[in-house]
């Protein structure tokens, strides 16, 4: 008969397989492949959004970093990546392309 420590061994068990499954899909989020992030926290950027200065806020950002193209942290999803191309010809570049993921519409 199992007893609450069997279960609670198997509790921690779990947990630590989606801990660090979790952290791997974290670091593959921030990886050298992608843009780097903006800067601030995921609860700055929320309440970017929920302003009406969001959108200054997104320009602000993209003439400050050096390449125009970063990443925003959010807490919707680990694995989504939510990029802001703060250049025009770049993004003309990416919906142009053949090879690259865009956008449903």
């Amino acid at each position: 008969m199992p007893s609450i420590t069997d279960a609670l061994v198997a509790f921690l068990t779990i947990l630590l397989f989606y801990l660090v499954h979790i952290y791997r899909l974290v670091q593959k989020k921030y990886d050298s492949k992608y843009p780097p992030c903006a800067p601030g926290t995921m609860w700055t950027n929320l309440k970017n959004i929920a302003s009406s200065e969001y959108f200054w806020r997104m320009i602000e950002i993209a003439s400050t970093t050096p390449h125009r193209v970063f990443q925003i942290s959010l807490p919707l999803n680990v694995t989504s990546h939510f990029i802001v191309v703060g250049d025009p010809d770049i993004a003309r570049t990416i919906l142009t392309d053949r090879t690259t993921i865009k956008p449903s519409k």
